[in-house]
């Protein structure tokens, strides 16, 4: 077996006990064969032996250099200590849906004393899935060194709560990935771990070093593809998250929160806090979030009257296809999105992006989310409004240089006339929905006063599939476009004037109307005014 380079064995080996031989054939030495505690297998009509140990002849494994196992379902380990001193090659190790697995390398009698180190020179990558019985990778006490080891994988195995029970070294390791996601290691990998989605039940000697693989550690929690789980982080595990750095969730369809705060805000009621001895939740390393195919996903994150949720470092939010989320943030989180630079939120229930929590009414509150770049909404059939400004709330977007809604079907306007002071820094702006009437809405409180708004840096505005548009603002204020020298207008039988009040555009000269191009000789409420049927041609 000296040149064997590559071993993968799979479903059609069902029946599999052993890899490697470890309990074998006596040859006598007269030319007979001669077996101990010999034995028939019922199922698959072999003569199955477990001769003494000594007189085992250990394979010659030399140029082995990966091992790909899965599907043996009765395989209760793949080497024998004994082997692993002929696999200085191995580089890659693959273990997966072995039900009956409990370890990977099993102890072989007094074959190699407890004193030895094993190493694997060679080995960068082990991967170990969905081993419902591992315990560990080996619970003998030796020693085991990995000095080039840089991957490894664990997903799935709820009993394993140790690697090695001896000392176990690998510098170059930086990172575990669970099925939680990616954990950041202290140093190297030691003998001890508990993993964050399995309970042990087993004491280990209190002189062993602990490496928890726990929330603590958690650098990157990504979680794919499980259909029973209904919330990831337990409200115990909230204060833990301190190292988390990207959130990623997709195809968990039973899942109703990421961030479990309930069960804080019931032990706040139940002792009974006062408003100063509020739980504040900090993610101070979190800057991405990716929430994807969330069919019963009802919130992100919950701020109540107990507990606040802050990411101050948050950059870029992703939601898409979450069929029961109303909302993404409350308005007592916005002022913790003080780097939050990408919003997008596409096929989702959402109402509102921002939804106001009625202990802030009766007080004006000031929304500034400055660091906000891009905002694209996107098939979002109940959404009525994306920020709701009033008399009590202010939102604003100091450095907002591209907005994109396309799909929401009841959103009658994008933004109000006290917004729109804020949007300097705005350069693209693209709009299609089926009930949009204006794009500005002018403010109840301002009507009969004359504002005027320069958006400077506006180069593009794409109206398009807006079959009841009136109009960009109907109020009187007057807008100044400097930098606006591309319009697209599209399907909006209904438009008739751009803005109401006068509108100054230096450097348009051309509008697209569906497939064609016009000159804009006059100024643009004019030119909408004379030319409306080339609008209602593309009714």
């Amino acid at each position: 077996m000296h040149q064997l380079q590559v071993l993968k064995i799979d479903s059609s080996c069902e029946s599999m006990m052993e890899v490697f031989e470890s309990q074998g054939i006596n040859n006598s030495g007269d030319g007979s064969t001669t077996y101990a505690d010999e034995r028939r297998d019922s199922d698959t009509s072999v003569v199955l032996a477990t001769p003494r140990i000594n007189d085992i002849e250990v394979p010659h494994l030399s140029n082995l250099k990966e091992v790909d196992i899965s599907n043996c379902g009765i395989l209760k380990y793949v080497f024998t200590l004994s082997t692993l001193e002929s696999l200085s090659q191995l580089e890659a190790l693959k273990i997966r849906n072995c039900g009956a697995m409990k370890v990977i390398v099993e102890e072989d009698g007094q074959r190699t004393a407890v004193s030895k180190a094993v190493f694997f020179p060679c080995l960068k990558s082990i991967e170990l899935g969905n081993l419902t019985s591992l315990k560990g990778f080996f619970l003998g006490k030796n020693e085991f060194q990995w000095p080039i080891l840089d991957d490894v994988s664990i997903r799935n195995c709820p009993k394993m709560t140790i690697f090695t029970f001896g000392q176990s070294t690998a510098k170059k390791l930086k990172f575990i990935r669970t099925s939680l996601g990616i954990h950041s290691l202290e140093g190297d990998l030691k003998v001890k771990t508990k993993f964050p989605d399995t309970v042990s039940t087993r004491s280990h000697p209190t002189t062993l070093e602990q490496l928890a693989l726990s929330f603590h550690n958690l650098s990157q929690m990504i979680v794919e593809d499980d259909y029973s789980i209904r919330r990831i982080v337990p409200s115990n595990e909230l204060l833990q998250l301190q190292k988390v750095v990207k959130i990623l969730v997709r195809r968990c369809y039973q899942l109703v929160e990421v961030f479990e705060v309930v069960a804080l805000e019931e032990i706040n009621d139940r002792i009974g806090f006062s408003e100063s001895q509020k739980t504040v939740v900090e993610l101070p390393n979190l800057t991405e979030v990716d929430l994807e195919d969330l069919a019963n996903l009802k919130y992100i994150w919950k701020s109540n009257q107990w507990t606040v949720v802050k990411f101050p470092n948050l950059t870029r939010l992703s939601v898409d296809g979450c069929a029961k989320l109303e909302y993404v943030f409350t308005s007592s989180m916005v002022g913790s999105l003080l780097q939050l630079q990408e919003l997008r939120v596409s096929r989702a229930a959402t109402k509102v992006i921002v939804k106001e929590e009625e202990e802030c009414e009766g007080k004006v509150n000031e929304h500034e989310l400055r660091n906000l770049k891009s905002i694209e909404l996107e098939n979002l059939p109940n959404l009525k409004y994306i920020w709701k400004s009033n008399q009590w709330t202010v939102v604003k977007f100091p450095n907002l240089t591209r907005l994109s809604v396309d799909g929401c079907a009841k959103l009658e306007y994008v933004f109000t006339s006290s917004m729109v002071g804020s949007l300097l820094q705005l350069q693209e702006l693209r709009v299609s929905c089926s009930a949009t009437k204006v794009i500005v809405k002018e403010e109840e409180e301002c009507e009969g006063k004359v504002n005027e708004h320069e958006l400077r840096n506006l180069k593009s505005i794409e109206l398009a599939c807006l079959p009841y548009l009136k109009g960009l603002c109907l109020g009187k204020d007057a807008f100044s476009w400097p930098s606006l020298d591309s319009l697209s207008i599209f399907n909006c039988p209904e438009i008739d004037v751009f803005t109401n009040g006068h509108s100054d555009t230096p450097k348009l000269k051309v509008i697209m109307t569906g497939f064609r191009e016009c000159n804009v000789d006059d100024d643009l409420n004019s030119f909408i005014k004379t030319n409306q049927q080339s609008f209602q041609d593309f009714k």
